[in-house]
């Protein structure tokens, strides 16, 4: 493991993590099967298009014009260039 802090995108069930000092070490200790309701959210139904046009403008504009800190909106295009893998 490198040096990095942020154990995100590993692939799997993790049940141990950590870094290479063992500074920061993680264990499941034990796993524990509930049975929980699952909440579906209630959508709004669009066509093709509309959601093409939708994906276009977040795209364009991540934040939706909510956050306007160069800082926040530099993260997110690099995030959006790596983690973004559109398949049209």
């Amino acid at each position: 493991m490198t040096d990095s802090y942020k154990f995100r995108g590993l692939p799997g069930l993790i049940l141990e993590v950590s870094e290479s000092h063992e500074y920061f070490k993680f264990s499941a200790v034990s796993i524990t099967k509930v049975k929980l309701p699952i909440e579906f959210r209630k959508g709004v139904l669009i066509n093709k298009e509309q959601y093409i046009n939708k994906r276009n403008e977040y795209i364009a504009d991540p934040s939706q014009g909510k956050i306007n800190n160069p800082e926040y909106r530099r993260r997110i295009e690099e995030n959006k260039k790596k983690y973004n893998n559109s398949l049209e």
